[in-house]
């Protein structure tokens, strides 16, 4: 078993081309767990969803947007659509982006009970997910049944998709990346904080990365720029950080 450093810093890694430039959303939705209004169209804070999903998807059905979520708990799974992004960290009545708190205002998804990956990226363009506690999460299962992605599952995507400014936090996942998995693809995942990540089998040699897992194929190889996150208390059999 090979545990996770105490406290690792990566201030890069892998091979990353600079100067990405990420779209400017003109439309924002709102996600309130609290909204009781009883009117749920998520034009605005007072009307705002109380599913995070449902928000990415009215975002995705409009041409793209940003999503801004408030403090709670949402207990559900997203699946990232293109051109959006989903910002936490607000208290649920600001106007402006740079208004929110995510150090304090905690937007948490949670994936307990749900039996899969808490965040998938998979095949989409132009996304970004900033400002979230991600936990609960257990993976989604390949054909030979091992897990991968517990936290957050990335797959075949380009470099305009971010992952920023997030906890990744008491996730597993039976084989691979109980944090996060990353397979194929090349996103930016920056000011993260990974801890306390387990893989479930810790005894077979297959198994690896407790915060963050990679795999690239033979055609299309993986090379994420991960930076300045931390990798705190993370297990995995090979990989207790990545």
């Amino acid at each position: 078993m090979n545990v996770g450093f105490r406290k690792w810093v990566v201030s890069f890694c892998w091979v990353f081309i600079l100067g990405v430039s990420h779209s400017v959303f003109a439309a924002v939705w709102y996600v309130d767990i609290n909204n009781n209004s009883g009117t749920e169209d998520g034009t605005s804070w007072g009307t705002a969803f109380v599913v995070i999903q449902d928000a990415i998807d009215a975002a995705n059905t409009g041409g793209g947007g940003e999503i801004w979520v408030a403090d709670g708990d949402y207990a559900e799974a997203i699946i990232m659509k293109s051109n959006v992004a989903v910002y936490g960290g607000f208290l649920g009545t600001e106007t402006l982006l740079a208004d929110r708190d995510f150090a304090n205002n905690i937007s948490k998804i949670d994936g307990t009970g749900l039996s899969t990956s808490v965040v998938t990226i998979e095949s989409v363009s132009n996304t970004r997910v900033d400002g979230f506690t991600i936990t609960g999460g257990t993976g989604t299962e390949n054909v030979y049944n091992r897990a991968y992605g517990g936290g957050v599952r990335i797959d075949s995507v380009d470099n305009t998709n971010l992952v920023f400014n997030c906890i990744i936090r008491n996730n597993t996942s039976n084989y691979y990346g109980a944090g996060m998995s990353i397979v194929t693809a090349l996103p930016r995942v920056e000011h993260c904080l990974f801890t306390e990540n387990i893989l479930s089998v810790l005894d077979d040699g297959n198994t690896g990365g407790g915060g963050i897992f990679i795999y690239g194929s033979a055609d299309v190889e993986s090379q994420p720029l991960i930076n300045d996150c931390q990798f705190i208390d993370n297990e995995g059999y090979s990989g207790g950080g990545i």
